[in-house]
């Protein structure tokens, strides 16, 4: 049955009582009639066909009309289960591709965690292999730093040991000297507090004989001048024997004070070759002040040589031969 007859039967249905053609109303009548037949069952059908017999034509016309809405709505259910067969076939696929898509999604999301995992380690390789390379670089720099001390220690070993004995002497010298110039003070003091009033009477006494037995002019010049040779070259041994114990302890001194300086150089040139401070272009300057000359020596005093010199020498013995 076509869906303009089936609209019409519901319009007719619907409004029995419209103005209608008696045609349109017996055609639409015999639609409905056969629609009852066929949609009815047993007892129902029997008695509908009963009630229906008469005229030949009009039993006709209803039995046609009956296969005509049974055929159509066969052709209908065909249709309709062959769309509700497709439709389920569709959900079906789609419920599939659903599943195989949270599936892949599922799979997706832990391949991805297993790859970020894996990134993540791969990260931290890299961090530790970065952190081992530098330490093993920083433990290599060290040990060639080391090495170099070491080698530096055992060419300047000799020298260091030979500024620590010079030291030591220096020190004794010192030691010496203080003792000496403490007992030369303490002697002196002891012959002044001792034969000091005697030799001021003495001089008292012989002026004063001088005066009493009235001699002439030069007798006195010659008294005097024999006086004071007397006394002088006492004074003057006196004060040369109290330069050369000074100068002895200032020497020792300086020398002590010295040799303790270049010692000290020469570890801390040790130190820093070892911490990786100092390299083959420090030697210079460091040899420079570790042998120069000595105070007393030259025009260099005990002091090392200022910034300026230290700069030229390194210049200097940088320079190719």
């Amino acid at each position: 049955m076509k869906d303009e007859v089936v609209q019409r039967l519901q319009e007719f249905v619907r409004n029995p009582l419209a103005n209608r053609s008696q045609d349109d109303a017996q055609q639409l009548g015999y639609l409905a009639v056969a629609a009852l037949l066929a949609e009815s069952t047993g007892k129902t059908r029997t008695q509908l066909l009963t009630e229906v017999q008469g005229e030949p034509v009009e039993l006709a016309k209803i039995l046609f009309q009956v296969a005509t809405y049974s055929s159509a709505r066969r052709s209908i259910d065909d249709r309709t289960s062959a769309e509700q067969a497709a439709s389920g076939e569709l959900a079906n696929i789609a419920g599939a591709i659903a599943n195989y898509r949270a599936e892949f999604e599922k799979e997706r999301l832990e391949q991805r965690g297993a790859l970020d995992a894996l990134a993540a380690a791969g990260n931290e390789i890299d961090q530790k292999v970065a952190a081992a390379s530098e330490g093993l670089d920083a433990f290599k720099e060290s040990l060639l730093n080391r090495e170099a001390a070491i080698r530096e220690e055992w060419k300047l070993d000799r020298a260091r040991l030979n500024w620590n004995d010079r030291f030591t002497e220096a020190r004794t010298g010192f030691r010496t000297a203080c003792v000496l110039l403490a007992a030369y003070l303490l002697v002196t003091c002891v012959i002044a507090y001792s034969f000091g009033p005697a030799a001021v009477a003495s001089v008292n006494h012989f002026d004063l004989g001088l005066f009493v037995s009235g001699g002439s002019v030069g007798t006195a010049i010659a008294h005097q001048l024999s006086r004071l040779v007397v006394f002088s070259v006492p004074i003057f041994v006196y004060l040369w024997l109290l330069k050369t114990v000074i100068r002895y302890f200032m020497r020792s001194l300086l020398l002590m004070d010295d040799a303790r300086q270049r010692e000290t150089m020469l570890d801390t040139y040790l130190l820093l070759t070892e911490k990786g401070r100092a390299d083959e272009r420090d030697r210079p300057l460091i040899l420079w002040a570790l042998f120069r000359q000595t105070p007393g020596h030259g025009p260099d005093g005990i002091e090392p040589p200022d910034f300026t010199e230290v700069i030229n020498a390194g210049l200097n013995r940088g320079k190719p031969a």
